[in-house]
């Protein structure tokens, strides 16, 4: 009755903690949807000059936010990368320790959800691998599914070699040994390249941003030298084709540097 009482709760405070992160997500998703429309309206005051034209500049928020996903992907996969390295240290430590596999994946997850508390998709997968853990589902099963849900090729490798030590044995130390120094190198690697290509980043977003500044400066010091964009047909068209060509070019630089690992 005990056991009962203490897993009802432990549903019960698991569904809450759920319900936490999905009102979190549709805060984050309200605050960039306000940020777009207050970037949207600053771009129609800069090259307009009409707030009529908020309507047609709506065309940009799609791609907008599916930057701000994409780049939120992003950093949810590189938090994955690390708190998985941080995460086979632990089970590492207590494999040594004289603990099974499945024992020490609970204590590692464990762990990774008080460090990680409040982090979103991380928190969310050590959570879920907990409460499979709890349901007597292999390790490797749980390994596997979180692989396809964090779209992680070392997660994926990690559960293979996890299922055929299960079947065939091994050496769990070893292969997480194996395991951590593999990801350290990718993980290195990717610092590398992004500190070197920190400096050419710089250098496009100045060189994206610089229409808007001197637009801004023209706008502020000498408004009637410009009066023209923004009182004729022929000067709407204008900034529309050069909204459109620096939408381009941002495309097309970060696909130049966008360097897959």
């Amino acid at each position: 009755m005990k056991n009962i009482l203490k897993r009802w709760k432990d549903l019960q405070r698991q569904e809450s903690e759920w319900k936490k992160l999905k009102a979190e997500d549709i805060w984050q998703e309200a605050v960039a949807v306000a940020a777009g429309e207050m970037v949207l309206v600053c771009i129609v005051w800069l090259c307009y000059g009409d707030y009529r034209f908020i309507g047609v500049i709506q065309i940009l928020m799609p791609l907008y936010l599916r930057e701000v996903h994409q780049w939120r992907k992003e950093q949810e996969h590189k938090q994955f990368d690390r708190g998985f390295g941080e995460l086979m240290q632990s089970m590492t430590a207590s494999l040594q320790a004289g603990l099974s596999l499945k024992n020490a994946c609970r204590e590692a997850a464990w762990e990774a959800c008080i460090q990680y508390r409040k982090k979103g998709g991380y928190h969310r997968a050590m959570k879920q691998l907990i409460h499979g853990l709890d349901l007597h589902i292999p390790p490797e099963v749980l390994f596997r599914e979180m692989a396809d849900r964090a779209e992680s090729e070392e997660i994926r490798q990690f559960a293979t070699v996890l299922e055929i030590i299960r079947v065939s044995g091994g050496n769990a130390v070893e292969v997480l040994r194996e395991s951590m120094d593999h990801l350290k190198r990718k993980l290195d690697t990717e610092e590398e390249i992004a500190v070197t290509l920190s400096g050419k980043l710089l250098e496009k977003n100045l060189m994206l941003l610089m229409p808007f500044v001197i637009l801004l400066y023209l706008r502020i010091m000498s408004p009637e030298y410009i009066a023209c964009f923004y009182t004729s047909a022929a000067g709407h068209v204008m900034m529309s084709v050069m909204l459109t060509v620096v939408t381009g070019c941002y495309y097309w630089t970060k696909k130049i540097m966008d360097i897959g690992f």
